[in-house]
């Protein structure tokens, strides 16, 4: 049976449903006696973060709810900057991180008038392909493994990542395909936050007030100094879910500013059938050897 998956859309109106204005949910296709419930989750989530920042997306999960955010920004009936936000919400095996991750911030999907079954083909076309996704992540192969090193530490507090201009859905993607689904969200401008995903891309330094945020910051910008194991280890990851590993011999990857030589490969295991073959000429030799000597 298909799974079912709802909408909600945050916008600011004069009046809103549940009295006053403002920023809040005015479209659902939730039952009446959820909406309250996701509006009040998701109220920190849905604008679009502070400092002219454009459209972005954001994908969260609740239990064995997942939700991914689309959010742009909009003018007001005051010409105000405010936010537009489309929130879909459904069983993380239908909302996984690539389908997140594939959502194209700069498209908005059109909007579902009732709960779909299953993934809607409306968020599907406002998505990249997987192969469209792969030719954007492969240049930034080496900014990608240093993300998957860092990622593969403990941070209890989550990951804040400057990227430059690489954009972060590139990223990403090569960090699903080695690490699985994690709460991502790529862009923000204050990260003290404790309701933040687990993973936040900024565009430029922590701003002011996330100067005393326990969250680890991550400049791709800069020479890393994570141990070269560390690295090494990520690489390979890399390397096998992104379907480009091989090589012959020593193989050195390039890691952001640092480069990382792995081990050549281990050569091929000796046939065990020419070993058993080689083992019964020897003992035929050594059996001769002593008939020989007896005569």
């Amino acid at each position: 049976m298909p799974a079912r998956v709802d909408l909600l859309v945050f916008e600011w109106a004069p009046r809103l449903p549940g009295g006053g204005s403002g920023l809040g949910l005015v479209e659902s296709t939730l039952p009446a006696d959820q909406r309250q419930v996701w509006a009040e989750r998701l109220e920190r989530r849905v604008s679009v973060p502070s400092g002219g920042a454009g459209p972005s997306t954001c994908y969260l999960r609740y239990g064995d709810q997942a939700a991914l955010l689309h959010r742009s920004p909009v003018r007001d009936v005051h010409n105000r900057w405010a936010s537009s936000t489309q929130v879909l919400i459904g069983p993380p095996s239908v909302i996984t991180m690539r389908r997140a991750v594939a959502l194209r911030p700069d498209r908005a999907p059109q909007r579902l008038d009732q709960p779909a079954d299953g993934y809607p083909r409306s968020w599907a076309d406002a998505s990249d392909t997987g192969a469209d996704l792969d030719r954007q992540a492969r240049p930034h192969r080496g900014e990608a493994t240093v993300l998957v090193a860092e990622l593969s530490r403990a941070r209890p507090h989550g990951w804040a990542v400057r990227a430059g201009d690489i954009d972060p859905r590139a990223l990403l993607w090569t960090v699903a395909a080695c690490l699985g689904d994690m709460e991502f969200s790529t862009r923000e401008t204050e990260i003290t936050d404790p309701e933040l995903p687990t993973l936040v891309f900024v565009n430029g330094p922590p701003a002011r007030s996330s100067v005393g945020t326990a969250r680890h910051w991550v400049d791709l910008g800069t020479a890393t100094d994570l141990p070269a194991r560390d690295l090494a280890i990520a690489a390979d990851l890399v390397e096998t879910h992104t379907g480009r590993r091989g090589g012959t011999s020593s193989r050195t990857r390039d890691v952001g500013t640092a480069k990382v030589t792995g081990p050549a490969p281990a050569p091929a295991a000796f046939p065990l059938h020419l070993l058993m073959l080689a083992a019964w000429w020897a003992a035929v030799a050594i059996l001769l050897t002593v008939l020989s000597a007896g005569s």
